[in-house]
């Protein structure tokens, strides 16, 4: 899933607070077992790269 957010700022990291929290909340619920990677960076030779908030 992917969710573009606002411009870096308060409300950005607000949102991205409550849109992590949810996530693992459903985790949770579901008994999904799932890990939390924060501004972790990803490339492939030849492909852009990306920074997510988290993954």
């Amino acid at each position: 899933m992917r969710i573009e957010m606002a411009a870096v700022g308060p409300d950005h990291a607000d949102d991205n607070g409550v849109i992590v929290i949810l996530i693992n909340l459903l985790g949770i619920a579901k008994g999904i077992k799932m890990r939390l990677l924060v501004n972790c960076s990803y490339a492939k030779t030849g492909v852009r790269g990306a920074q997510p908030d988290a993954s």
